[in-house]
């Protein structure tokens, strides 16, 4: 466990470094972390950790995780003389002059890398899950990914004033969503430390105690993160606000002892907020995915969405499409598309949906075990504080696509997993009755 807990550790310190890496470079790096992880745990997992892996995670929620690689599968699989299969093949055959099979995808191998990249995010949350069990593992890594948020949102301020360049705008846009993210994991960790010093209330001070220094390096940490989303993008305030104001909402349910109806009151705040973005949003009576796209990004964006089906045109093609609709004198449509955007391209519009929908149910789930558990609460509250906050800025830029952000986030909801369920009162009454037989054996 001392190997996998390390392996996970040492990916999320290297994360600052990686922004720079290319994606191929960061996914044979991950997948390599993630390979020696599982196996380390396969040789030393303990099975009462394994029944509690399977405990939080049922076969639904691993069913659901596997729903993307089926569809892309789908995608690669050819089809001879089928209707699913993507036009360009009909018409590379026409123009080859013999007949040729086809697939939903217009590039296998784009697709394939694709699903490379997605399983890889999927074995470093199974990991994170894994090893965040142990609540001192768990707070451990909730602490590292707090500082690695830290530095990285000191490299993009240090980019935004033009201290050094940065070579692709989507990096930035990449380091801007683990800015966000660090903005809700520094939040949970200023309130676990402040529900900490609530509890040694009354209690004899110990002029050593680390909790004020804690809070206070949290609270300076959730200002970092904030000024370099801030000093950065427009586009993904709301969300990051959104995000943490999840965090501290289950603190204040918890707090204030809020019943069912003050529940609701501050579920119609959050819905109402969401309306006003809506509402405010520059694009008017165009996709729902475009929402809240800037109207000078999604002209031939639009065009893409309009031209491709319902299957798609193949998981990680957006940018073989590029130059089919960009115009001459149009910008980088990679750097302008949001998230949403490209997986309604490349997976089409009922992936899409299903996707939020799923996703916005796993927070939900979270949210209701956060306010179920005790003082770890915390961690089910920065997971479904995540989720959210990436699905929000899925529609306004595309880092949540970015292969540094989906590796933090794929950890944070690793430990929000591990640590939303309490340990079952049949394992207490379990350990209770081998302490007591140990002791009886201690006295004979």
């Amino acid at each position: 466990m001392i190997v996998a807990f390390g392996a996970l550790g040492t990916l999320l310190v290297l994360i600052p470094a990686l922004i720079a890496a290319g994606n191929v470079l960061i996914c044979g790096l991950a997948s390599a972390v993630a390979a020696v992880g599982i196996i380390a745990i396969a040789v030393a997992q303990p099975a009462t950790d394994i029944d509690r892996f399977f405990e939080l995670l049922k076969p639904a929620a691993l069913a659901c995780l596997l729903i993307p690689c089926i569809w892309i599968l789908l995608q690669v699989i050819p089809f001879v003389g089928g209707t699913l299969a993507n036009s360009a093949w009909s018409t590379a055959s026409g123009a080859l002059g013999r007949p040729m099979s086809g697939s939903v995808t217009i590039d296998t191998g784009a697709s394939v890398l694709a699903l490379c990249r997605y399983l890889t995010a999927v074995a470093i949350l199974l990991l994170g899950v894994t090893v965040a069990i142990n609540r001192q593992r768990a707070a451990t890594l909730l602490t590292i990914s707090t500082a690695i948020a830290v530095a990285a949102s000191l490299e993009l301020i240090v980019v935004e004033m033009d201290f050094a360049p940065i070579a692709h705008l989507s990096r930035r846009t990449d380091v801007a969503n683990i800015a966000m993210i660090g903005l809700i994991v520094s939040c949970a960790s200023a309130v676990q430390a402040f529900e900490n010093l609530r509890a040694r209330k009354g209690k004899p001070r110990d002029a050593r105690s680390p909790l004020p220094l804690a809070l206070t390096a949290s609270l300076a940490a959730s200002a970092i993160c904030l000024f370099a989303i801030l000093a950065s993008s427009d586009s993904i305030v709301f969300a990051a606000i959104f995000g943490a104001g999840i965090v501290l909402g289950a603190y204040a349910i918890r707090r204030l002892r809020l019943a069912l109806w003050g529940q609701i009151g501050l579920a119609s705040m959050a819905a109402v907020a969401i309306i006003g973005l809506l509402a405010t949003a520059p694009a008017k009576d165009t996709d729902l995915t475009l929402s809240l796209t800037k109207p000078s990004q999604f002209a031939s964006i639009e065009r893409m969405l309009s031209d491709v089906k319902w299957t798609g045109a193949g998981a990680g093609t957006f940018d073989a499409l590029v130059p089919i609709y960009r115009d001459i004198d149009e910008a980088d449509l990679h750097d302008n598309a949001s998230t949403a955007a490209i997986v309604a391209i490349e997976m089409g519009r009922p992936f899409l949906w299903v996707s939020v929908v799923l996703l916005l149910f796993a927070a939900a789930l979270l949210f209701k075990r956060a306010l179920a558990r005790g003082r770890d609460y915390v961690y089910a509250s920065t997971g479904a504080g995540c989720i959210v906050a990436l699905l929000i800025s899925s529609f306004t830029t595309n880092g949540a696509l970015g292969p540094t952000t989906s590796l933090m986030a794929s950890v944070i909801c690793g430990v929000a997993i591990a640590q939303s369920l309490g340990v079952g009162k049949r394992r207490n009454e379990w350990s209770m009755e081998d302490n007591t037989r140990a002791q009886d054996g201690q006295r004979e």
